[in-house]
């Protein structure tokens, strides 16, 4: 995404992710071995406010909430990054 933001654009994104709660976050572990194969390389359990500052993103907007559905799929974050 940065390759193609120009300086200052934003990315808004809304992604699952890592559970804060330690036994779904244990469970995202265990199963993203398979869920990432069978999903064309998605990842259940990364935390992407983080991946996204180690990316050189700043984090302005975050919301973090559950969706319907199974725990281990359902933690979701919800925002905006600028380059």
């Amino acid at each position: 995404m940065r390759r193609v933001l120009r300086p200052g654009g934003s990315y808004f994104f809304v992604e699952h992710g890592r559970s804060d709660e330690r036994g779904v976050a244990a469970w995202q572990d265990r199963i993203d071995p398979i869920w990432t194969r069978i999903a064309d390389g998605c990842h259940i359990n990364r935390r992407h406010d983080e991946a996204m500052r180690e990316a050189g993103f700043e984090v302005s907007v975050l919301d973090r909430f559950r969706y319907k559905g199974p725990r281990i799929l359902a933690e979701m974050y919800r925002g905006r990054a600028t380059v």
